[in-house]
């Protein structure tokens, strides 16, 4: 409940990442660096997380039925990795061995476009719209460069969904 997952006995070999879920912090993803030891117990203390909520928007309403997205949050604004002393060091803490890690999740659109992502890891929102690519449209996710998710905040989005451009004379 305090958003801690400690990890006893790690293996180290091949280890690149760790994938925590929880319903109330989401999917974090922890990268690990490969040429980095990793201690006997690693604990990973997962970002709060906060709720996206959004609609499709396009002309016809067959586009934004089902639609599947992929969400993901970044730049976490704290440390997430706790990692013991090392003995005879003399540092108080061990060196890093995580590399920048990530938030997850996925929506599918209703009916009437609408979508929920109930909790997600606080960070800088991306999103990634997966339209058939025989059809010939694109998403435009709205305001995409100020996206972030914060808890307890809800952030909220628009995505439209319009017609590419067609090339003339082909």
């Amino acid at each position: 409940a305090d958003g801690r997952v400690s990890l006893p006995g790690l293996p180290r070999q091949g280890l690149s990442s760790v994938q925590v879920t929880s319903e109330m912090y989401g999917t974090w993803i922890q990268m690990f660096a490969l040429d980095k030891p990793i201690p006997p117990v690693t604990t990973i203390r997962l970002p709060a997380a906060g709720r996206v909520e959004g609609r499709l928007i396009a002309d016809d309403p067959k586009l934004i039925r089902g639609v599947r997205m992929h969400l993901s949050t970044y730049g976490s604004p704290f440390q997430n990795l706790t990692l013991p002393s090392v003995p005879g060091s003399g540092n108080a803490s061990a060196p890093s061995t995580s590399l920048p890690s990530f938030g997850v999740a996925e929506a599918v659109s209703d009916n009437e476009g609408h979508f929920v992502v109930p909790a997600i890891p606080e960070g800088k929102l991306k999103v990634r719209v997966q339209i058939d690519k025989h059809l010939p449209h694109r998403a435009q996710v709205i305001g995409a460069e100020e996206l972030t998710v914060f808890n307890p905040n809800i952030t909220q989005m628009e995505i439209h969904i319009r017609p590419t451009a067609s090339k003339e004379g082909t």
